[in-house]
């Protein structure tokens, strides 16, 4: 959920099968990204994060070179240097492609309709088209909700903390997101983030900083946001998105319904959707589907995204792949 999870996920794995680099990244407020309140679903700061990475990639400067003599943040070690003055000449930042799911399937049809020239495709998988026609069932009510939102923004303006929102919890629990499924499946995808115990329980000190052991996902996002997040319609967007875009889109699906990606499809000048059996977690979880909408998602990209005839050498592919906090 918002945030990388695996060393190198599954679709970076199957771009290098077809040498094609990718850059992943942690939104900012999320694992190892820095900015509070931790956890922050924002979505108009997620596509700024998304043009922030766009435009790294199309001035290569995914690290400081000597040049840029003035950066105090970093120094480039030997093997970013190496990185850059090999990998990265192979890379042609006049062809990029986005890709996103979930949340981030909707961020990338957002960031679509804004035109970057050499933004040449995207892929959407069982991206959240509008938040507010969401399936998924809530043990909270709009007014416990309200309320909540309420004594956020007490607590923010009156002590600098916040009070946050549970996304998922066991039977009985208060949670946006109600249901064994969504509570089994989320364990299982943050599983090496945060333990058991961290899962259901972890509150957030804003004064700790990132480096001492902020970088766990956290069950919840401050209550407040549920107003930004409500009003979220990256359907709008698609209309505006002008490349080619597969929207890949789960048969029984409830956070993202296929109804509005089969919509947003259609909206968009080069839109295409295409259905996979599953639900929203099995994109992630489930071995088959997962493998097939990687699958199609790298085969995509091979056909958009035509290499300039160098090739990537595997010990630099792996590296690649990996960049975070942008």
């Amino acid at each position: 959920m918002w945030q990388v999870f695996e060393p190198i996920p599954s679709v970076v794995k199957a771009l290098l099968k077809h040498e094609i680099a990718s850059l992943t990244f942690d939104y900012r407020t999320f694992g190892e990204s820095d900015g509070n309140p931790r956890a922050d679903v924002d979505p108009k700061a997620h596509v700024e994060d998304w043009k922030s990475a766009i435009r790294a990639v199309s001035e290569l400067k995914l690290f400081p070179t000597s040049k840029q003599k003035n950066h105090k943040d970093h120094t480039p070690t030997e093997e970013e240097k190496e990185i850059l003055s090999g990998a990265l000449r192979c890379i042609d930042a006049n062809r990029i492609g986005s890709w996103g799911e979930s949340f981030s399937g909707g961020h990338v049809i957002v960031v679509g309709a804004h035109q970057f020239k050499n933004v040449k495709c995207i892929v959407s998988v069982i991206g959240c088209m509008d938040i507010d026609k969401s399936q998924i069932e809530s043990s909270l009510s709009r007014s416990q909700i309200c309320m909540s939102v309420a004594w956020d923004w007490m607590m923010k303006m009156t002590f600098g903390w916040r009070s946050y929102l549970r996304l998922v919890g066991p039977e009985g629990t208060s949670v946006i997101a109600s249901g064994k499924r969504n509570y089994e499946n989320i364990k299982e995808l943050v599983a090496n983030s945060c333990d058991e115990r961290e899962f259901l329980f972890r509150h957030v000190n804003q004064s700790q900083p990132v480096s001492d052991g902020m970088t766990k996902w956290i069950n919840g996002y401050p209550a407040a946001r549920s107003l930004d997040i409500v009003g979220y319609r990256p359907i709008d967007s698609a209309e505006k998105v002008k490349c080619p875009c597969p929207f890949i889109g789960g048969s029984l699906d409830k956070w993202a319904p296929k109804s509005l990606i089969k919509e947003a499809s259609r909206k968009a000048k080069e839109g295409a959707y295409v259905e996979l059996k599953g639900h929203h977690f099995d994109f992630a979880l489930n071995k088959n589907t997962n493998g097939e909408a990687t699958s199609k998602a790298a085969s995509f990209f091979k056909k958009h995204l035509q290499m300039n005839g160098a090739s990537v050498n595997t010990e630099h592919k792996a590296k690649l792949n990996v960049g975070k906090n942008l």
